[in-house]
């Protein structure tokens, strides 16, 4: 069966740093891609949106509820392999801030035109 080539993302190792203009529009396809220092800020990045989410504010303007930043946005997951609980997760928290959420079960046993063709992730 004809398989996809593995796309090279060597240009995107050590890419995700501390300055937050580098995660800007960025898709998180490995953790190579993030370094030590952006981990930091990863970290606390989370432990702000949970801060937010507990408080029901907004920290950027705090007239705003955070459950309406996020209400038309749309968080796509594929999952290439099983895993209800990271899956579960992954919707909870976008349901939590107002988002919605299209899951893709893409493994050998999804029903996606990618598992039919048996191709693997990048």
């Amino acid at each position: 069966p004809p398989t996809s080539p593995i796309p090279d993302i060597s240009h995107l190792v050590d890419g995700l740093t501390n300055d937050r203009k580098t995660w800007h529009n960025s898709s998180l396809l490995s953790v190579t891609q993030i370094t030590p220092s952006g981990l930091t800020l990863l970290y606390s990045t989370t432990l702000q949106m949970r801060s937010n989410v507990l408080n029901n504010t907004n920290n950027n303007n705090t007239n705003t509820n955070i459950t309406t930043k996020y209400q038309n946005k749309i968080l796509s997951s594929i999952f290439y392999e099983p895993s209800t609980r990271t899956a579960c997760s992954f919707q909870s928290a976008m349901m939590r801030l107002g988002g919605k959420v299209i899951h893709v079960d893409a493994g050998t046993t999804g029903n996606t035109s990618a598992s039919k063709k048996r191709r693997t992730p990048p």
